[in-house]
């Protein structure tokens, strides 16, 4: 089984460029042909498994409402993306999590939320509190919680011109992936 995980955001938040991370730097991970999406496989042992993950990052000119329920279909985790610069992509990862639920066809499921370019922290005025993120994702895993499916979304701030962590990253979303999966049943 693949674990099917969307890259999502804003325009300019970063997208594409944690997807090539992850294409260049992890071990196994082969670009694979797929219609309007950039799909990448990647083979990862996660807790003495190995574990096969697809990531798709989607081009913007895709995500015409009428692609969104094709393009959402049987995604079982994503990772959500914003710039801390741009405040308003951060308020924006609202709706980029209920597109998911809507559409996914799982309803909620596990997400990563990212905070990008944190090289450019101490050059801009408008950055975001990350205090504010991690009171987001404390509310939305709360809110799991009262509904009875108990999900594990995370928050973590990074870079992708740095690229520290982000492998880990994508392991604690598949571990988070595989323990709601494991819970539903």
């Amino acid at each position: 089984m693949a674990y099917k995980i969307l890259i999502l955001g804003d325009y300019g938040v970063g997208k594409t460029s944690l997807y090539n991370y992850y294409k260049d730097n992890a071990p196994e991970a082969q670009e694979k042909p797929a219609l309007k999406v950039k799909l990448l496989e990647i083979n990862r042992r996660i807790d003495g498994e190995e574990k096969i993950i697809h990531l798709c990052d989607i081009p913007a000119k895709e995500l015409a409402p009428t692609n969104r329920p094709r393009l959402y279909k049987k995604t079982v985790g994503a990772i959500i993306l914003f710039d801390i610069s741009r405040p308003d992509t951060f308020r924006h990862a609202l709706f980029w999590i209920e597109e998911l639920m809507n559409y996914n066809g799982f309803g909620k499921v596990p997400i990563a939320l990212l905070g990008n370019k944190t090289d450019i922290r101490h050059s801009s005025e408008r950055v975001l509190n990350p205090i504010d993120a991690q009171q987001f994702i404390y509310r939305l895993n709360r809110s799991a919680i009262a509904s009875g499916t108990n999900i594990k979304s995370s928050f973590h701030e990074m870079s992708t011109k740095e690229a520290k962590g982000l492998l880990g990253i994508l392991d604690q979303l598949v571990r988070a992936i595989i323990k709601h999966n494991v819970e539903k049943k």
